[in-house]
């Protein structure tokens, strides 16, 4: 069963505050992967960042594992942060290739 998103966002506050996560102003990087974990925690960030005092950005790293899919999550992640008016931060490692170095 699929928890409503205001409930999450409240487990998520809580959690913060539980554990006292902001206390001074805070500089925030996300990963961004572009699955629905990393898009909900950098909206939700976004969304709270006057609350908490932080500044986000996004990183997102290309592991060129799934071809032109691996692509469209890196231009989706950047398509994002610009919508949001965020930095976004992107590497594109051939992890296949380093495997095979070590």
């Amino acid at each position: 069963m699929k928890k409503h998103p205001k409930t999450i966002e409240q487990e998520v506050i809580n959690f913060i505050k539980r554990h006292q996560l902001f206390d001074d102003e805070k500089k925030i990087l996300i990963a961004l992967s572009g699955g629905a974990d990393s898009v909900f925690a950098l909206y939700f960030f976004h969304k709270y960042s006057n609350k908490y005092n932080i500044t986000i950005a996004a990183a997102h790293v290309n592991h060129s594992l799934r071809g032109s899919e691996s692509l469209r999550d890196k231009n989706f992640c950047r398509k994002l942060c610009g919508k949001l008016d965020l930095e976004f931060y992107s590497k594109t490692v051939n992890v296949k290739s380093f495997a095979k170095k070590k």
